[in-house]
């Protein structure tokens, strides 16, 4: 999760919060399990965390998610809440493809 400050801040957190901590928690969204560095996030669909998580720990990503508007402007979205900059840029590109007069108030926001 090197890639991403945002995943790196909520593991590290987490691990904090654990060491201090002689009761369990309660677990909030985003923050890290101490037995499995785990970070919970629920604001998103699975098919765009899992091409986060490609590119955060492989660099790659899959071609299918960027050809097509809907996928890729949810990957850009969770590529800027988890400060992953090269990510966003990749996006962003490819979304500029799919600039239409219906698609670019959503680009813009």
């Amino acid at each position: 999760a090197a890639r991403s400050s945002v995943f790196r801040t909520k593991l590290h957190q987490g691990a904090a919060k654990n060491d201090n901590d002689t009761e369990e928690p309660p677990q909030e969204e985003g923050a890290a399990n101490e037995k499995g560095k785990e970070v919970h996030i629920e604001d998103m669909e699975e098919v765009t965390m899992r091409a986060m998580l490609r590119y955060i720990y492989s660099g790659t990503l899959d071609p299918d998610m960027l050809g097509e508007y809907d996928p890729c402007m949810a990957l850009a979205k969770a590529s800027r809440q988890y400060d992953l900059p090269t990510l966003v840029h990749v996006c962003t590109d490819c979304l500029a493809k799919h600039v239409d007069v219906g698609s670019v108030s959503d680009i813009l926001l």
